[in-house]
């Protein structure tokens, strides 16, 4: 009985131990206990090392160092990381074994299973070797030797900037390089494979004896860039395969040999120097085709073409400068034809200016090239020079301050209207505010223009021009006035604001001894309704009494959208001859200008309408649409212009025509793209048009774009362009 009782009693306790063992358990899942603290790592530190690692001990007899558990070795900038470390203090030798890891002075890093160096790290073996460059491309190898701190050589290896993917066959990257034998020079900053194979998702699809391309972090290195293939039905194959050479590190140079298939070959090239005041870049082409007429056929003989172009800018000091900008072409349409740009003007400036505060000095030659049929060079302007001041005071009584404008510009052709003017001009601001809120400024000016003149037209005697001098006086008063509105609620800021200009000048400032040349293109817009001149330039004056007025304002939807407005009219008690119809300004009413603009902020929304409207019946005279959006993979955009200013003798004014892009981005590298440009008036059609599809990741791009051109003129033809582009990370 007794012996009964024993065992039920010991399997009671037995029972209550695995119960509190079991609940225990389940509880220690609900409460943070203090982890064990770590064991203080040991420090080993010597003339050119410092081991840190949990166990450290030192064999004196061997001059050994023997560490283990999170092992740490600083040497010369280098850190190498393992299970165990053996590190002898007379050889320098550091045997590193499990989970070797080393951090190299230039950030890249290597891996292996275990590693023999010596030389403080620079020489030694390393077994199934791996490293990680600081661009994340991959480099691995069953064995690498290290000769010194530059130079590593590699046995079995494979080489590839991609990511390793799992859905890319298994677990290969998309592209790599497989060799026996593979140098890597930090020196040279090169890497080198002997008798390499190039293969694509793990399969060899091309073989070369010899392959180099640079390390990551190399500086600019002499070589070939990336080629281009396209086909042109006007040009026939096109290839080109550009040739980078480094001249010195602040100055390179490419050349591009370039073969055309139904033409003789170009030769291109660009020039880039970096200089400590500024730089510059010089570009152009060259080449030797079979002569063509007018009309773009053949003939006998050939002749030299091509193109230069250059721009560049240059610090004097702190507040002076000096540069140059232009491009000049053989002929009219070279340009166009060999795909370089299709302007039809090409100008070309040097100039000096001068920034300091408020204050402005400019002055610049300016030359002209015209590309179309009808451009004659000989009435073509020289301008030189074109000298531009403004001063200004501080501010003064009330606020206000001075100004003095100044301009000095000497014109002249071989054929044609020569014109040298000096224009000088000094006005009184002052700004003025009440406490209702109301704006005004008010405005004083005098300016003369002295012309010396040649050759200009005389409309009542057409065989005796103007020449000589012809001046001319024009004072103006302008007072501006707005009265800004604005309310702030929760979630809106809202500011609408009236705006008016009343100027005050005398009439017939517009002799027809001042040539025209610098207010040619005239057009009441937004953009110029509160101007108190609406013609360009200065040849031009608007005068008599006048005002402009108008509404504008704006909206912001907190984090949502902004919303601006603007409409508006300019009024003259007197008609301005020089004023064209097509201007909208030629009677004493304008024609009615706006603008509305639309920016979704969080779907990348932007919609902007500007208008001109009719001033008797607001039919649309002007329509611009300018909008693009960006929702998920899509993003597009659609430009839009109508002008409504024919006239039954001149109806090539009117015009009407629509710009479209798009961009659809799928299976997450792929994106298709289009494009398209169609003129819409009556007898119009499409301009040009593309497409293409590409593939872009982090270690290749490729991509197949098509275009077509509808544009014809002399040997320019009609053309449909295919052209194939395909770029490997730091192999081209």
């Amino acid at each position: 009985m007794n012996t009964i009782k024993i065992i039920k009693f010991s399997f009671f306790i037995f029972s209550m131990l695995l119960c509190v063992f079991f609940h225990g358990s389940s509880y220690s899942a609900k409460i943070n206990f203090k982890e064990a603290p770590k064991p203080v790592q040991q420090v080993f530190k010597s003339e050119n090392s410092l081991i840190h690692a949990d166990i450290l001990s030192y064999i004196p007899e061997e001059n050994l160092v023997v560490a283990s558990g999170n092992v740490e070795i600083s040497q010369d900038g280098r850190i190498l990381l393992a299970d165990k470390l053996t590190y002898n203090q007379v050889t320098t030798v550091v045997e590193a074994i499990g989970n070797v890891s080393m951090l190299e002075p230039d950030g890249s890093v290597f891996f292996a299973n275990n590693v023999q160096l010596k030389d403080n790290m620079k020489q030694g073996i390393i077994d199934s070797f791996s490293a990680r460059f600081n661009d994340e491309s991959l480099v691995a190898a069953n064995k690498a030797i290290r000769v010194n701190e530059n130079v590593t050589k590699l046995q079995r290896a494979v080489y590839s900037p991609c990511k390793v993917c799992e859905g890319y066959a298994g677990k290969t990257p998309m592209w790599q390089i497989r060799s026996n034998q593979v140098k890597i020079d930090n020196e040279e900053e090169k890497v080198t494979y002997n008798h390499a194979f190039f293969e694509l998702y793990g399969a060899p699809v091309l073989y070369t004896p010899y392959l180099s391309h640079a390390t990551p972090n190399a500086s600019k290195k002499s070589g070939f860039l990336i080629p281009s293939y396209s086909n042109d039905t006007a040009l026939g194959t096109i290839v080109k395969t550009p040739y980078f050479l480094n001249i010195a590190s602040n100055m390179d140079t490419t050349i591009t040999p370039v073969y055309v298939g139904l033409e003789s070959p170009v030769m291109e090239g660009e020039f880039r120097h970096l200089l400590e005041s500024g730089q510059y870049t010089l570009e152009g082409s060259i080449t030797n085709p079979d002569k063509r007429d007018g009309a773009g056929k053949r003939t006998a003989g050939q002749e030299i073409r091509g193109h230069i172009k250059g721009s560049g800018d240059f610090d004097i000091n702190d507040t002076w400068s000096w540069g140059f900008v232009g491009e000049r072409s053989s002929d009219d349409t070279y340009l166009q034809r060999y795909k370089y740009n299709a302007r039809d003007l090409l100008t070309s400036r040097a100039y000096v200016e001068q920034i300091d505060g408020n204050d402005y000095f400019g002055t610049e030659a300016i030359t002209f090239q015209g590309l179309n049929a009808g451009d004659d060079p000989d009435a073509t302007p020289l301008i030189l020079p074109l000298t531009e001041s403004h001063l200004q005071t501080e501010n003064g009584w009330r606020g206000s301050w001075w100004t003095l404008d100044s301009n000095l510009m000497v014109l002249s052709r071989t054929t044609g209207v020569d014109s040298r003017r000096l224009s000088s001009k000094a006005s009184w601001q002052l700004p003025m505010k009440t406490s209702s809120g109301h704006l005004f400024k008010l405005k004083t000016s005098l300016r003369g223009d002295v012309y010396d003149v040649n050759d200009v037209p005389n409309p009542e005697d057409t065989n005796n021009p103007h020449d000589g001098f012809v001046g001319r006086a024009i004072p103006e008063m302008e007072l501006d006035w707005s009265w800004p509105l604005a309310r702030t609620g929760e979630s809106t800021n809202i500011l609408f604001e009236p705006v008016a200009q009343f100027i005050v000048s005398p009439h017939g400032n517009n002799p027809n001894k001042v040539p025209n040349e610098d207010s040619q293109e005239t057009e009441i817009s937004d953009m110029n309704l509160f101007s108190s001149n609406h013609f360009t330039g200065l040849d031009l004056v608007e005068g008599g009494p006048r005002t402009n007025y108008g509404l504008r304002g704006r909206m912001d939807i907190y984090d949502i959208a902004n919303i601006n407005t603007l409409f508006g009219q300019s009024y003259r008690v007197k008609e301005e001859a020089k004023f064209t119809p097509e201007s909208g300004l030629d009677e004493n009413l304008s024609d009615y200008v706006g603008r509305f603009g639309v920016s979704v902020l969080q779907d990348n929304v932007d919609l902007n309408y500007r208008f001109r409207l009719d001033k008797e019946d607001f039919s649309s005279r002007r329509s611009e649409v300018d909008s693009s959006f960006t929702a998920g993979p899509v993003s597009a955009s659609v430009g839009y212009i109508r002008l409504n200013e024919g006239t039954v003798t001149n109806p090539i004014l009117d015009r009407e025509e629509i710009v479209t892009s798009g961009n659809y981005n799928f299976l997450d590298f792929w994106s298709l793209t289009g494009n398209a440009r169609r003129d819409l008036s009556e007898g119009g059609g499409l301009i040009n048009g593309g497409g293409g599809i590409s593939f872009i990741n982090e270690c290749l791009v490729f991509s197949i774009l098509y275009n077509r051109d509808f544009t014809q003129d002399r040997d320019v033809e009609q053309s449909q362009t295919i052209t194939f582009q395909l770029h490997l990370k730091n192999l081209n």
